[in-house]
């Protein structure tokens, strides 16, 4: 990854941009962190408010564009199917699985536009850009916190599960429900295994992120034994991108999914004057004229591999439909 980024940032329910530069060769109190889904975190600390022109550079996604999209449909169903077979063996109880999706840009596409249109557009998620110097960018729009740190000992996550269209008028199916319920019990896991005793899972609520909602719970607790960035590996990754149990995720995604999911569904976010992670959903990788987005969905003994493909599809509108 390059030691030199320029970032634009949204942060939820504000209406301010941030922006500005940072090297991965720099150590001030003010950071950009960055973790992969795999790999290790890349502290880049934050040297001034200085934008430069954005050159992205040409031709490095190696892969068909048109010709391949009903092979990735196919290939994506097929491993649900696994998967669901591979849940009813009691291998493990739920699994998120992703897939790429690639376009074209058109020659009109202007990288700063996209960001401030995602930026209108979803008030309450952490809209991102972060240019690597020269070569590429990635940009995302998460609805699912990480990690924040509210003040000295004091944490708010959210579990997150649970996919509709926003224009359904329906209650959430057992399903959801079910997914949702995963999520609780890692938190609680969580807290009873690092003798965390004081924690509150607010009630179930429907996050609105544009063309779908998710249901979730916040999480808040009081620790002072771990710091955010402990904190944040022990969430990584959340059964919102990984598996229950969820210690098995980097094992057994790979299995299914065969691709490599890079910044997709690892966390980024700030650490210093403002201390909180997103996990990055919602997310693409930009060279000059082409685009690959990342999406996934969640998969237990209830799936349908048709089902989860559609909503695979109606997730990547919060991107698409803004190009």
């Amino acid at each position: 990854m390059q030691n030199e980024l320029f970032f634009w940032t949204k942060f939820p329910e504000s209406d301010q941009i941030i922006f500005g530069q940072a090297k991965a060769d720099f150590n001030p109190d003010n950071k950009i962190i960055i973790k992969p889904f795999e790999g290790k975190i890349i502290n880049y600390g934050i040297s001034n408010l200085r934008i430069q022109e954005i050159n992205l550079i040409d031709n490095q996604f190696q892969f068909l564009l048109e010709e391949n999209k009903k092979q990735v449909e196919l290939d994506y169903k097929n491993s649900v199917e696994q998967a669901i077979q591979a849940i009813k063996n009691n291998e493990f109880q739920k699994i998120v699985l992703s897939r790429p999706k690639y376009e074209k840009l058109s020659e009109g596409f202007n990288l700063i536009d996209y960001f401030k249109k995602l930026a209108s557009a979803y008030p309450k998620a952490f809209v991102q850009l972060i240019y690597f110097k020269g070569s590429h960018a990635w940009i995302g729009a998460s609805p699912e916190l990480l990690i924040k740190l509210n003040n000295s000992n004091e944490f708010e996550s959210v579990s997150l599960a649970g996919t509709k269209k926003s224009n359904e008028n329906i209650n959430w199916t057992q399903k959801e429900i079910n997914e949702q319920a995963f999520l609780n019990q890692r938190f609680i896991e969580l807290f009873k295994k690092h003798s965390v005793n004081k924690y509150v899972i607010e009630e179930p609520q429907t996050l609105n992120a544009g063309p779908v909602e998710h249901l979730f719970n916040k999480v808040k607790w009081r620790d002072n034994q771990f710091n955010l960035m402990q904190w944040a590996e022990k969430l990584h990754p959340t059964p919102a991108v990984g598996s229950y149990p969820y210690e098995l995720a980097h094992k057994i995604i790979p299995k299914f999914e065969k691709y490599n999911r890079e910044l997709y569904s690892g966390y980024w976010g700030f650490s210093g004057d403002y201390n909180l992670l997103f996990v990055n959903l919602r997310c693409a990788k930009i060279f000059s004229n082409e685009i690959c987005f990342y999406v996934g969905a969640g998969i237990t003994a209830d799936s349908n591999s048709e089902k989860e493909y559609i909503e695979t599809e109606n997730k990547l509108k919060t991107l698409t439909q803004w190009l």
